[in-house]
């Protein structure tokens, strides 16, 4: 959940989710990151050099999540 709410304000690269969630492991990260690519949740991009990484977003299929994911942030920031 953590993953699809930091995702929802935005592409993330790799190392940017790991500071928002400081308490998974790397791991742990990519395990749920390739899970939620399976499941169509969320897309991975290669960014060509001089950036030369991935960055991670929502795929189409969880645009239809953002109201509940925005209504989850607004009630985490509460």
């Amino acid at each position: 959940m953590q993953i699809l709410l930091c995702l929802n304000a935005g592409e993330h690269r790799f190392a940017d989710l790991r500071t928002a969630i400081p308490r998974v492991s790397a791991n742990i990260l990519t395990d749920r990151l390739r899970a939620l690519e399976r499941a169509g949740l969320v897309e991975r991009h290669y960014l060509p050099p001089p950036r030369a990484s991935h960055v991670y977003t929502l795929a189409t299929l969880a645009t239809a999540l953002r109201p509940s994911l925005d209504a989850l942030a607004g009630w985490r920031a509460a």
